[in-house]
């Protein structure tokens, strides 16, 4: 089984995506633009984490993408233990705060991708992840697809809807 198959799957609480989404693996709210990544869970669920909590956790991860982020350290930002932070987070959101770390890291290098010519060894960087062959491992095990082979079905789809 894939991650993808886990984690996009039981992933309603995921973030805001920004950019081309494949509907059948996401089938969360999509918007254009700068998205805030915590809008997308709405409502308490008995037994998570409280609002703020959920606010402060995913706004330090979107900060803080290109670090290393550790639970312990979001455990003491919602002012829990780690293990009950873990079990809260994944109520919550649905997943672990690790594979949710991946895929806010996937989905940044997929915007940096589109958005810039950059080499993929400095987006994975940028990304927070070892090196490029970290990048494409996940990003693989998450889409199914290479970043390389991702990107160029990106920017062909671009070119052809520009000429259109």
């Amino acid at each position: 089984m894939r991650i993808q198959d886990t984690v996009l799957d039981r992933a309603p609480a995921l973030p805001i995506v920004t950019g081309d989404v494949d509907p059948r693996k996401y089938s969360g709210p999509v918007q254009s633009g700068s998205g805030s990544c915590f809008e997308a869970v709405s409502k308490p669920v008995p037994g998570g984490l409280a609002p703020w909590q959920i606010r402060r956790v995913a706004a330090r991860i979107e900060e803080r993408l290109s670090e290393k982020l550790s639970v312990d350290e979001l455990a003491a930002l919602a002012k829990l233990s780690p293990s009950y932070f873990a079990a809260a987070f994944r109520r919550s959101f649905g997943i672990s705060p690790h594979a949710y770390i991946i895929a806010r890291r996937v989905d940044h290098a997929k915007r940096q991708m589109l958005e810039d010519k950059i080499p993929l060894c400095q987006i994975a960087l940028e990304c927070g992840l070892a090196d490029q062959a970290h990048l494409s491992r996940i990003f693989r095990r998450i889409e199914g697809i290479t970043p390389t082979a991702w990107r160029q079905k990106h920017r062909y789809l671009a070119a052809t809807r520009a000429a259109a």
